[in-house]
């Protein structure tokens, strides 16, 4: 072994004069067993993977000996993991290398096993292998750093990949109350099925009126949350909202996403903002849902294609002075009532 990593013999030389003396059941380069004849044994592992497996040990090892270990029992093994600070000591004689750099080697060895399984950076066994390994503050902060970053790689995956599973839900829960569609409705039953029940115990048992809060749903909605139509399902399937109300909110939340790139165009969004600036408390939310319905409208009546920005800046002032004569007589009734009587 240690002549054909150090190059003096060649991979078919290890195979030949080594390992298929070693193990009958290895065929040597002319395809035979060395203990074929004895009437026992019959070679059966073709020199092809021997000499492929060999290559790539011996390629593994050049570039960083630290990936190869052997254990107590004299067994050698590939991009371990295992606690080998005990063999890290024996680098030098072992390997050639000094200590630090078989330490730096074992702490790159963790780090590639990390990006290989990334299951594995959540392991609460990092620390005690560092540990063993007596690697450096400079290769335990690489190692740490490598696995945090892992471990939130993972965590933002699975939020998205939650967050997609969602979205699907949502959108098959919202054909079905608001379209009835049944197709959707089956779906759901493989989908989720607590979600499937639930819709349905809602078609036949609907819940009492005096149990809702219709009108503090539709005031405090925010439309420009993505996680909207999530949170309307969930209003509804817990009989908080009934479902015109669902129906009309998902509705508006339509028509929101449908212009949002509109409003958000960089010639016209200053001027939304600008136009608001007069207005002021509850207003401003209204202000920017009747703005969507109007610009949506605008839209609908021209086959669906972008108003100009003059059309779209008049519509906008148009809704602006409304909410502001609106804000005007609010003031001058709140004024009229008697606690606002000189000495009162």
């Amino acid at each position: 072994m240690k002549d054909y990593l150090e190059g003096k013999i060649s991979a078919e030389d290890f195979l030949d004069s080594g390992l298929a003396k070693e193990f009958a059941g290895l065929k040597k380069t002319n395809g035979r067993g060395e203990y074929d004849d004895d009437g026992l044994n019959t070679a059966s592992m073709s020199p092809r993977k021997t000499l492929a497996a060999l290559i790539r040990f011996k390629e593994t090892y050049q570039q960083d000996p630290a990936r190869i270990t052997k254990n107590e029992k004299g067994v050698i093994t590939l991009d371990s993991i295992g606690d080998a600070g005990a063999d890290l000591e024996n680098a030098p004689s072992d390997s050639g290398v000094d200590v630090p750099t078989a330490r730096s080697a074992k702490a790159d060895a963790y780090i590639r096993y990390m990006e290989k399984h990334p299951e594995e950076a959540n392991s609460d066994h990092w620390e005690d292998r560092m540990a063993s390994s007596k690697l450096s503050m400079a290769d335990r902060a690489r190692v740490i750093e490598s696995r945090d970053k892992l471990r939130n790689e993972t965590t933002a995956k699975k939020a998205l990949e939650e967050q997609k599973s969602y979205q699907e839900i949502a959108g098959l829960a919202d054909k079905v109350i608001r379209s009835k569609d049944s197709g959707s409705l089956e779906a759901l039953r493989t989908k989720n099925y607590d979600v499937y029940t639930k819709l349905l115990d809602l078609q036949t048992n609907p819940p009492d009126p005096a149990d809702m809060d219709n009108e503090d749903f539709t005031k405090m909605a925010n439309y420009g949350n993505p996680a909207f139509p999530q949170d309307a399902l969930r209003a509804y399937v817990h009989g908080t909202i009934d479902q015109d109300t669902y129906a009309n909110a998902m509705q508006h939340y339509d028509i929101e996403q449908t212009v949002k790139p509109i409003l958000a165009m960089p010639a016209i969004k200053p001027v939304m903002e600008k136009l608001k600036l007069p207005i002021i408390g509850e207003n401003k939310k209204l202000f920017d849902s009747q703005i969507a319905v109007v610009l949506n409208d605008m839209m609908e009546a021209n086959d669906g294609k972008r108003p100009s920005l003059l059309e779209i800046q008049a519509a906008a002032q148009q809704v602006q002075q409304g909410l502001i004569a609106t804000q005007a007589q609010e003031v001058q009734t709140r004024t009229t009532r008697p606690e606002y009587a000189l000495g009162k």
